[in-house]
C-alpha cells in the first residue's frame, strides 16, 4: 500500500490539495506510522494538514484530527514543545465540534495534560553538573 501511495504522490497530474492526494497521503502517513517511521508519518502528516486547512477552511473536526496526529507524532519524535502548541490549536476546534464526554475530547485532553506536565516536570529539573547551592 505504502509503494502505491507513494506512486500517486509522485504523479504531478492532480493539485496537491485534491482530495485523491489527501487520501493518498493518509495511506502513507498510515504505513508510516505501521512501520514506525515517525519522521515519515510527520512529513504527510505536515502536508495533509495544510490540505485540510485548505478544504475545510472553518472549524472542523477533520482539522482537529488531524491536528491530534501530528502533534502525538511531535510528541513521539521528542518535541513537547511543539506538540503542545498542536495540542492546544486542536483543543480550539474539537471543544468546538465535539462535547466535553466525548472520547476525542478526553483523548486530547489527556494529551495536552500530559505534555504540560512533561514540560514542567523538565523545567524544574536541576542541572546534575551545576554549582553547588549553599
Amino acid at each position: 500500500m505504502l509503494s502505491n501511495a507513494e506512486e500517486c504522490l509522485s504523479q504531478k497530474t492532480l493539485h496537491r490539495h485534491h482530495f485523491a492526494m489527501l487520501r493518498a497521503r493518509n495511506v502513507a502517513m498510515d504505513a508510516h506510522i505501521e512501520l514506525k517511521n515517525w519522521n515519515e508519518a510527520l512529513r504527510y502528516g505536515e502536508e495533509n494538514l495544510e490540505s485540510y486547512r485548505h478544504q475545510y477552511q472553518f472549524i472542523h473536526p477533520s482539522v482537529g484530527v488531524q491536528l491530534m496526529r501530528v502533534g502525538k507524532l511531535y510528541n513521539y519524535l521528542g518535541n513537547v514543545t511543539k506538540a503542545l502548541e498542536i495540542f492546544k490549536e486542536a483543543h480550539q476546534i474539537i471543544s468546538v465540534t465535539h462535547a466535553n464526554q466525548h472520547a476525542l475530547y478526553q483523548a486530547l485532553r489527556e494529551l495536552l495534560t500530559g505534555c504540560e506536565m512533561e514540560l514542567q516536570i523538565g523545567n524544574q529539573r536541576l542541572p546534575l553538573d551545576g554549582p553547588e547551592v549553599t
